[in-house]
């Protein structure tokens, strides 16, 4: 059987990270579903200039791409260190560009630990 590997503290700072952004998304994705809840029924009285269909259309798919960056990015925290393979800490990097800007830190800190293990 595979003895378990111990977490480090660059993967307890990301899922540190990972909680405070999920977090973030989960009140910030209920705030603004209250909010295109609240101009749909607008839409029924027929107040006039307000948005319909297409806000809840957008919000859904960014809710998708979130979700997504999300499990990748614990997916990329569990395995940092893994085989000390560069490409976790490299998919960390790549997720800060597209999600939270705070996951190039793990990313980063991933990456000089699996490069100096290599050697």
């Amino acid at each position: 059987m595979r003895e378990r590997q111990q977490t480090s503290i660059i993967q307890i700072t990301g899922f540190i990270i990972w909680w405070i952004s999920t977090l973030v998304i989960v009140i910030g994705g209920w705030l603004a579903f209250m909010d295109v809840s609240m101009r749909q029924a607008n839409v029924m009285n027929a107040v006039p200039g307000v948005a319909g269909k297409d806000d809840l259309t957008f919000l859904i798919s960014i809710a998708f791409i979130l979700i997504f960056v999300q499990a990748a990015s614990y997916l990329a925290l569990k395995h940092l260190h893994a085989g000390s393979s560069i490409i976790w800490p490299v998919l960390l990097i790549l997720l800060s560009f597209t999600g939270n800007v705070f996951y190039i830190i793990p990313g980063l800190s991933g990456l000089i630990f699996n490069i100096t293990e290599r050697r």
